[in-house]
């Protein structure tokens, strides 16, 4: 295991998504498919039923998205476009910016819980070209994350970091899972228990060390 901080990344820039904004046709389409691939998965939904939920003939998708793919192309495009524009840090100090990643992060996932549960989980449904597409922009937004606890825990090694900013991620993504409702009633005392929660994970690798300021 390295002992040398990693060197730092340019996280704060990412590939612009590939689609333009939705107009409010393209919008009901992608809602409405949103909402099908969280309840029955990609494999699950066909494109008639995207029709239907969004009160648009099947065939009639065709003229705004290339097919099934396209449209969870443009959502995982939205998922991330949404998160790097949420968690864009302006705090002053390393600990002010980590925090408030963490925080809007949650405020994200409850907020948008469909959208990040299909960033999530669901990319092994894209093609292998996409995906890969996809794990470059990602791995821009996972070095957001990094460089913002390398500022606070400048001693870590390589491996550490990326355990720790995995370790992160997948607890606030957690918040996703939580039953709708509880969600939506309890959302602030959900998001400020998970946050604290997923900054005492990245805390604990760093032993009795203070974090920088």
């Amino acid at each position: 295991m390295s002992s040398r901080a990693a060197p730092r990344r340019p996280s704060e820039s990412v590939p612009a998504s590939q689609y333009p904004a939705p107009v409010p046709r393209d919008r009901k389409i992608l809602d409405a498919a949103a909402r099908l691939f969280y309840e029955r998965g990609f494999s699950g939904v066909s494109v008639d039923q995207i029709g239907e939920r969004a009160g648009v003939t099947g065939p009639a998708i065709y003229r705004h998205f290339k097919g099934k793919e396209d449209i969870l192309t443009s959502l995982f495009d939205e998922a991330l476009d949404g998160l790097m524009e949420a968690t864009a840090p302006t705090g002053t100090t390393g600990r002010e910016r980590l925090e408030e990643i963490v925080a809007q992060h949650a405020r994200f996932v409850v907020r948008e819980s469909e959208l990040t549960s299909i960033w999530a989980n669901q990319s092994n449904a894209l093609s292998p070209s996409t995906r890969r597409r996809f794990m470059r922009r990602t791995r821009i937004y996972f070095d957001r994350w990094a460089d913002a606890i390398r500022d606070c825990y400048p001693e870590r090694d390589d491996e550490t970091l990326e355990a720790s900013t995995h370790c992160a991620i997948s607890l606030v993504n957690a918040l996703m899972t939580w039953p709708h409702g509880l969600r939506e009633e309890q959302a602030d005392r959900a998001v400020e228990l998970v946050v604290a929660m997923s900054l005492a994970a990245i805390e604990a690798p760093a032993g009795d060390h203070a974090p920088a300021s």
